[in-house]
């Protein structure tokens, strides 16, 4: 496999290495049975997966470099000697593993008209893409974590996920402070049920205690591969389709800015995830009419929900003084999530609240607490607005209840005074809603961008097996095609849908003679 930054290749080195084709026969030879663009999670997932068939050619588009040196040589020679990141969160999230909860997949299933998506028929899926190890047995007697062994199967992969080796001093007075308000601890997060409190699994190589990503382990796997290219530094520009809006290639820039275009035999797969991949369906004239003739983009087809009704998950926090040892990041060794609120506190909601929240299955929690040792506050930065005054600080993040977690009698002891911020002051809804709207903050789970659905939806924009409606071999796999986000983390979903329509594709199920056109 060759990886390139724009139109010069790079070898499989520590040293830096061209081709010995020149900028033009690199460019005459792009062509290939798919082009992927983007290279995160589900990019090079779909990438390893699709060229595991030798007959099968695949090259991937992105924008960015990859981020971590493993036995290739990823640096940009012409930016930098440092590996710079990838553009996907696969790299660059909280690592956590956790599946979404049972009636959230059934309702993704009604929602697109495909029992394929039911949490059973996805288990496989979700099973297939890792290699489960474990909690190392040196964790401490009050950190344990509990895990269900059914919910992995043996020796599959190549995705490492395990747990770190120990947990942080603050995280066992948060496990006893969520339990005394009644949040108990749970076997896992990965069996379709999300209720309760548990250190959970991350997508951690036990070996040597790394991250593993969709870089290191499934493009890891395929990197020798022939019929695999990487293309970095490449900004994908417009998809190009021919007459019957059949896709035939994409038109993309590298580091030299001059245009070239990658032939698509068999089609081209967006998965530049939830702002990336409509803006260049937007850029290719599949989006509203109006916005199209707004910036003179000639219309293919009138796509109406490109781009929009974007769902994300978000936190905040207080923080507090305390007496264990804290760093000045965010980490994510324990994940809590609520069950279930106290019957007074939830008929507090108004009614407008309590009908939003109708919307979702009984099983979908409403509510996530995270451990962050360290001071958040507004999250302007984090390294270098962590206070200078000598005292560690620790924040949980959620959306209600903090207080109440910090008030309980075992975290007491761990405690240096009252709450740091936003401080006592705020007291009042007034003020607290105040807080939460200036310090608020994105989990980057943004989904839903390009919504899977009926063709009878006018804000559909794929179907339940990811191909662009009113063209043809185009499809898009990433988290903007999720029909609603489920709860949770949700980079396990990623990887199963990938699987999924990687083995449709492999099976035959998009092939040159596919008609996908709706009206």
């Amino acid at each position: 496999m060759k990886f390139s930054f724009g139109v010069v290749t790079i070898a499989a080195s520590n040293i830096v290495s061209r081709s010995n084709a020149t900028p033009i026969e690199e460019r005459q030879a792009t062509s290939y049975d798919y082009v992927i663009i983007g290279g995160g999670t589900a990019g090079l997932t779909l990438a390893a997966r699709l060229t595991g068939n030798p007959a099968i050619s695949v090259a991937v588009m992105e924008v960015g470099t990859f981020y971590q040196a493993h036995r290739i040589y990823i640096t940009n020679p012409l930016f930098s000697s440092t590996p710079a990141r990838y553009s996907f969160y696969s790299a660059r999230n909280f690592l956590i593993y956790q599946r979404g909860a049972r009636e959230s997949y059934a309702k993704w299933t009604n929602g697109v008209g495909d029992q394929s998506y039911t949490f059973d028929a996805l288990l496989p899926y979700f099973k297939k893409s890792i290699k489960f190890t474990a909690p190392p047995s040196a964790r401490a007697a009050n950190a344990s974590a509990e895990y269900n062994p059914g919910a992995f199967s043996a020796a599959r992969g190549p995705l490492q996920a395990s747990y770190a080796n120990y947990a942080r001093p603050f995280l066992s007075y948060i496990e006893a402070s969520l339990n005394k308000i009644g949040i108990q601890d749970v076997l896992d997060f990965n069996s379709g049920s999300l209720f309760g409190a548990q250190y959970c699994s991350s997508t951690i190589d036990p070996s040597n205690e790394k991250r593993d990503s969709s870089q290191t382990s499934f493009l890891g796997d395929a990197e020798s591969r022939s019929n695999l290219k990487a293309f970095g530094v490449t900004t994908a520009q417009q998809i190009i389709f021919d007459d019957t809006k059949t896709t035939t290639g994409v038109l993309v820039k590298g580091l030299n800015f001059i245009p070239f275009t990658v032939s698509a035999r068999k089609g081209a797969i967006l998965s530049a995830r939830a702002f990336q991949s409509p803006h260049l369906l937007m850029l290719s004239g599949i989006c509203h009419a109006a916005t199209l003739a707004k910036f003179n983009i000639p219309l293919l087809k009138d796509a109406p929900g490109v781009g929009q009704n974007m769902w994300d998950h978000v936190f905040f926090g207080p923080s507090y003084r305390v007496k264990v040892q804290t760093f000045t990041r965010l980490v994510n060794d324990l994940l809590y999530t609520i069950g279930q609120y106290f019957a007074a506190l939830r008929s507090a909601f108004p009614p407008a609240a309590l009908a939003d929240l109708a919307y979702f299955p009984s099983d979908w929690p409403e509510i996530e607490y995270l451990s962050a040792p360290g001071f958040v506050g507004d999250f302007g930065s984090l390294p270098l607005d962590q206070p200078k005054d000598g005292y560690r600080y620790a924040t949980i993040l959620a959306a209600i209840r903090v207080r109440q977690v910090f008030a309980s009698n075992y975290m007491k002891p761990v405690l240096i005074g009252g709450e740091y911020f936003p401080g006592p002051a705020v007291q009042t809804d007034a003020q607290i809603l105040a807080t939460i709207q200036k310090t608020v903050h994105t989990v980057w789970h943004a989904s839903y961008t390009n919504k899977m659905g009926f063709s009878t939806d006018p804000m559909a924009v794929i179907d339940s097996n990811t191909r662009v409606f009113g063209v043809n071999n185009l499809r898009v796999v990433d988290s903007s095609s999720f029909p609603i986000l489920p709860p949770g983390h949700p980079q396990s979903t990623v990887y199963a849908l990938t699987e999924k329509i990687a083995a449709q594709i492999l099976a035959g199920n998009w092939g040159p003679r596919e008609r996908v056109l709706y009206n």
